[in-house]
C-alpha cells in the first residue's frame, strides 16, 4: 500500500440523534461494497472513461488513488472517552491519511478534536433536508470541517468529490506548490476564496451556460467561514437542487469541472508566484520559486534566471492535453538526498549529467517527471507553468 492511501473512519456510538445513527451506519456499509476494487463510485467510471479518450494518464491516476482506501472502525462515548480516543485504532504514523469521519454524535463532544497533522479532515454527519448540495463548516480546529448531507447517497458523492478534488490538486503541481504543511492545508480554504472571486466578478465565461448557474448557486451558499468547497460537487451534487435532476451523472459537466480546475490552478500558481508569461522577461524569480524553501540559499540566483527566461523567450509548441489545455508545466528539480547503493547511484546518473551533489538542480518538462518515479523521496519538486 503506498503512503499516500487515505483512510475512511467510521465512529460508532450510542447517539441521541437517530436519524444520524442510522444513515452514517447505512453508509458505511454502502462503502465498504463502493470501496472494493470491483466496485465503484457513483462518476468515477465515467470520469476515467472519458479521461481514457483524452488524457490516459489523468484517468489511470484519478482511478488508482481512488482505490488506494482503507477503512477503519472505531467506538466513542463521549461520557467515558477522551475526545482523541476516536484516533486510536488508526495506528499513529498512519492517522495523517485519514480524510473522512463518519460520526453522528453533538459537535460539542468533539470540540476539541485535533488533526493537525492531516491536510483536510471531512467529518461527514447527517440531518433532513430540503437541499442536496450544503456549503461545509469550520470546525473549531482546522483542517477539520464539517460536512452535512441529507442522505447516504449524498455523503458518497461528498466523498467522492473530496477525493477526486485531491487527485486534480496533485496531477496539476498545485500540491507541490504548497511546500510547507500549512501551505497544503490552507489550499482548501483558497479554493472558497478563488470560487468567490470568479463568481463575485462575474468572470465564469469560460463555463458552459448550465455550468455558470451551478457555479452561481454554489456560490450563494458560501461566504467568508467556509472552509472547504469541493469543485466536483458542484456538477455532481448541486445539479440535484439547481435542475431537480435524479442522475448521478459528472459526464455533461466533466468538462467545465477540468476548466475550473484548470483557472484555479493558474489562479493559485500566480498568487505563489509560480505563474509566467511566454515572450516576457523576469528578474530574480527565485525569491518566488523557492520561497520558504530550504534550498533557497544553495541555488545561484543568476543561474536560475537564466535557465527560465532562456525558456521564456523560445517559442513552444505544446501539444494540446486535454481536458487541460495547452499551458506548459515545468519543473525545477532538486537532489535533497544522496544515492546510497550502487544501482540508485547509477539510477540517478542516468537522469542527472555531471557530477552528483546535494542540491544539484535541473529545469525538466512535466510530462518528463513520471521518469523520477523511482528517486521522488530523493529529489525535490518545485513546479511552475508558463502561458
Amino acid at each position: 500500500m503506498s503512503s499516500n492511501y487515505r483512510i475512511l473512519l467510521n465512529i460508532s456510538m450510542m447517539s441521541d440523534d437517530a436519524f444520524a445513527e442510522r444513515k452514517a451506519e447505512a453508509t458505511y456499509l454502502r462503502m465498504n461494497n463502493i470501496l472494493d476494487k470491483n466496485g465503484q463510485f457513483p462518476n468515477i467510471t465515467s470520469i476515467c472513461n472519458y479521461c481514457d479518450k483524452v488524457n490516459k494518464e489523468l484517468g489511470a491516476y484519478i482511478s488508482n488513488k481512488c482505490l488506494d482506501i482503507s477503512k477503519a472502525n472505531t467506538y466513542f462515548d463521549p461520557k467515558v472517552h477522551k475526545t482523541n480516543s476516536i484516533l486510536y485504532s488508526v495506528e499513529s504514523s498512519k492517522q495523517k491519511n485519514i480524510r473522512i469521519l463518519l460520526y453522528p454524535g453533538k459537535r460539542s463532544d468533539i470540540d476539541d478534536l485535533n488533526m493537525s497533522e492531516t491536510t483536510h479532515n471531512m467529518i461527514v454527519q447527517f440531518k433532513p433536508s430540503s437541499f442536496h448540495f450544503i456549503a461545509s463548516e469550520a470546525h473549531k480546529n482546522p483542517p477539520c470541517f464539517y460536512q452535512l448531507c441529507k442522505s447516504e447517497e449524498i455523503a458518497i458523492l461528498y466523498f467522492e468529490a473530496l477525493l477526486v478534488d485531491a487527485c486534480m490538486c496533485h496531477y496539476l503541481g498545485v500540491s507541490d506548490v504548497a511546500y510547507h504543511h500549512d501551505e497544503k492545508q490552507l489550499i482548501s480554504k483558497e479554493k472558497v476564496m478563488f470560487l468567490r472571486e470568479i463568481s463575485g466578478n462575474g468572470d465564469l465565461d469560460f463555463l458552459s451556460t448550465g455550468a455558470r448557474k451551478l457555479v452561481k448557486y454554489v456560490n450563494e451558499h458560501l461566504d467568508n467561514t467556509t472552509p472547504y468547497i469541493s469543485y466536483l460537487s458542484i456538477f455532481t451534487i448541486a445539479p440535484f437542487d439547481v435542475f431537480k435532476i435524479k442522475e448521478k451523472d459528472i459526464f455533461p459537466y466533466f468538462e467545465d469541472y477540468c476548466r475550473l480546475w484548470e483557472h484555479f490552478q493558474k489562479w493559485y500558481f500566480k498568487k505563489h508566484g509560480r505563474l509566467f508569461i511566454q515572450k516576457t522577461k523576469i528578474e530574480n524569480p527565485l525569491n518566488n520559486l523557492f520561497y520558504r524553501n530550504k534550498y533557497q540559499g544553495q541555488i545561484s540566483p543568476i543561474e536560475i534566471e537564466t535557465n527560465i527566461n532562456d525558456l521564456l523567450s523560445k517559442d513552444i509548441d505544446e501539444k494540446p492535453n486535454p481536458p487541460f489545455e495547452s499551458e506548459c508545466r515545468y519543473a525545477v528539480i532538486i537532489i535533497k538526498r544522496m544515492p546510497e547503493t550502487r544501482d540508485k547511484v547509477a539510477q540517478f546518473e542516468a537522469l542527472f549529467s555531471g557530477q552528483l551533489y546535494q542540491a544539484k538542480w535541473k529545469i525538466i518538462h512535466w510530462s518528463e517527471l513520471e521518469k523520477y518515479d523511482d528517486i521522488l523521496s530523493y529529489i525535490e519538486v518545485v513546479p511552475f507553468i508558463i502561458i
